[in-house]
């Protein structure tokens, strides 16, 4: 018998019991334990996305007629980097004078060929500069074996530095000058490292000056280049396209997103310049062809790179853009896509047939026939088709149409939080879920266009089924549960009840209970939505219409019941949320 005032709510709920479910030593030069971090290093000509220094090493020659102009290299720096240097130099080698025709009102004049060293200063963490002999001894005197690859610069070599018990693995490229490319791309690609840090560009550890041998030294990324991973079943879908969205962000960064009027085209975006580290973070490199210009500036250039990822409208004007790079990228993440390169090493360029395959991304229904059947499997439709969209717009032959890579990478996104929500989230639905769903009558769902992450929240919050009599949820463990409506009870006696509503209820209306000496109900439900396997509880709850002198401590309830055709006891009520009390068979 319960104790207590004679008049209260009343509905039940089946829930389961049990479920199956960078150090650097004291000496110059010597570098210990190198971890690049490009968006932190305080150093000359290092600036971060918002502030940057400028230190330009395009060198050019000094004033005729000096006694030394043979030697003299000119510098251009910023008002804001050249005290710094005269300090950080301390030198009679070094002075600032004005250049009329410079960009900058002072210039910095270094009266030896072969200074391009920046000692330790409070503002400068590190020395960049490199002996020769320090590279020589890292990649075992450019050994056969630490050969990696090579190109126009020269060829590229494997190397560890060693410091006490602590070795760094590095890549060096070492200028090769019969190979057509000379001190002013190594300049360039200096410079553009010195300035432009960013995690989607390729770190810069050293670099080596010395008479003719000219090298630049770069992080080491495990997982090589991106043009040997492109048949790599291992390298999924979502994988893939987190590698986009990195190229995509490190564009946008080198195109202006440094906060300053110039930006840097690369002119070479291809997957073989896309570097993978261990954690398959992308990162652009070879930056030998690329050219530093103002905001939307053409550069016209007789060197192109690799051409089956040139601008076509190169052709014909004669010019590259930034949106000359955006094309080159929409060709790299065709090949993502593909699986392969769209022109092998191995094969001659043949431009009707590039021109036949990349089409066949323009049309949807011809999408199976160029995805990589390595990852096929795992792709979401709509992830698909919005990467499918922005490569054909990069892939555009009008440059005025296709997208800047800001864009792109917010595109590249989408695609990705679509292909996140069909494998994290479809999984955790219950594989009847659309089932469930045509039962419910809740506003605001509907499950062909709403992402499954939305799904799955929705249903661990609950849902009303069966005209509002069920209320359905998943448990934390994707268990199922359900609470039944007192509308679905059988009422021996009608005359003992009536129906109300009370705001807090899950539910329109609820049971008023008159007499609860003896209820006289009984209840029948399906358990077609339950977990299978399972052992389920049954709970009574109830709330007190008159709340007063109700203690909130568990109340001790003698309810004697029967579940089939065994009588049973529940014993003990315990509170719940908005003074519901929910009475557990024992």
């Amino acid at each position: 018998m319960i104790k207590g005032p004679k008049i209260f709510y009343v509905f039940f709920i089946y829930s389961p019991y049990f479920v199956q479910a960078p150090k650097f030593g004291n000496k110059p030069n010597h570098l210990t334990d190198y971890r690049p971090k490009p968006l932190t290093q305080n150093t000359i000509g290092a600036g971060n996305q918002k502030s940057r220094t400028r230190v330009d090493l395009c060198f050019a020659p000094g004033h005729q007629g000096s006694d030394q102009s043979h030697q003299i290299k000119r510098c251009r720096i910023s008002d804001q980097t050249h005290q710094t240097l005269h300090q950080a130099t301390g030198h009679p080698q070094f002075r600032i004078p004005q250049i009329r025709e410079s960009r900058f009102r002072r210039v910095g004049l270094f009266y030896n060929k072969g200074l391009l060293h920046f000692p330790p200063t409070e503002n400068n963490n590190y020395n960049l500069q490199m002996s020769f002999e320090e590279i020589k001894l890292a990649t075992q005197n450019f050994s056969r074996e630490n050969l990696i690859g090579g190109g126009g610069f020269g060829k590229v070599f494997k190397g560890e530095i060693t410091h006490g018990n602590e070795s760094t693995t590095i890549i060096a490229k070492r200028l090769d000058r019969s190979q057509g490319q000379g001190e002013h791309h190594f300049l360039m690609e200096l410079e553009i490292l010195f300035e432009y840090k960013h995690e989607n560009i390729i770190g810069l550890v050293g670099y080596c000056n010395e008479n003719d041998e000219k090298i630049i030294v770069y992080e080491h990324a495990s997982n090589r280049s991106l043009d040997r991973c492109l048949n790599d079943v291992n390298l999924t879908w979502t994988k893939r396209l987190n590698i986009c969205i990195d190229i995509a962000h490190g564009l946008a960064f080198l195109h202006g997103g440094a906060s300053t009027k110039e930006m840097v085209i690369h002119r070479d975006i291809k997957s073989a310049n896309i570097l993978l580290n261990g954690d398959w973070k992308a990162k652009i490199s070879d930056f030998g062809l690329s050219a530093i210009t103002a905001i939307n500036q053409e550069v016209i250039s007789k060197l192109v790179g690799t051409i089956s990822y040139v601008d076509p409208q190169y052709e014909y004007t004669g010019f590259f853009t930034e949106k000359s790079d955006i094309y080159s990228l929409g060709v790299v993440l065709f090949e993502i896509l593909y699986g392969r390169l769209l022109v092998p090493e191995t094969k001659d360029y043949d431009q009707q047939h590039v021109t036949r395959i990349l089409k066949q991304i323009l049309e949807e229904e011809k999408l199976g026939s160029i995805v990589f059947e390595g990852i096929k499997e795992q792709i979401d439709p709509e992830s698909l088709s919005t990467f499918r969209v922005i490569v054909s717009e990069c892939l555009y032959n009008d440059r005025k149409e296709r997208p800047t890579a800001e864009h792109v990478s917010q595109q590249l996104e989408k695609s990705l939080e679509f292909q996140e929500d069909y494998e994290i989230w479809g999984p955790k639905l219950p594989e009847d879920y659309e089932e469930i769903l045509k039962l419910s009558k809740s506003p605001g769902i509907s499950h062909s266009s709403a992402k499954k992450k939305h799904l799955y929240n929705l249903f661990s919050e609950g849902i009303l089924l069966q005209d509002g009599k069920v209320w359905f949820w998943l448990g934390s463990n994707g268990e199922r549960n359900e609470m039944i409506s007192a509308r679905k009870f059988s009422y021996r006696n009608r005359s003992l009840h009536k129906w109300s509503v009370v705001s807090e209820s899950r539910f329109k209306k609820v049971a008023e209970i008159l007499d609860i000496s003896n209820l006289m109900i009984k209840i029948k439900t399906r358990t077609h939505f339950l977990s299978p396997a399972t052992v389920y509880g049954v709970h009574l709850v109830f709330k007190f219409c008159d709340f007063k002198g109700v203690s909130k401590n568990p109340m001790y309830v003698d309810l004697k019941y029967r579940k089939g055709r065994k009588t049973l006891h529940a014993y003990f009520a315990k509170w719940r949320d908005n003074e519901w009390m929910m009475l557990r068979e024992e």
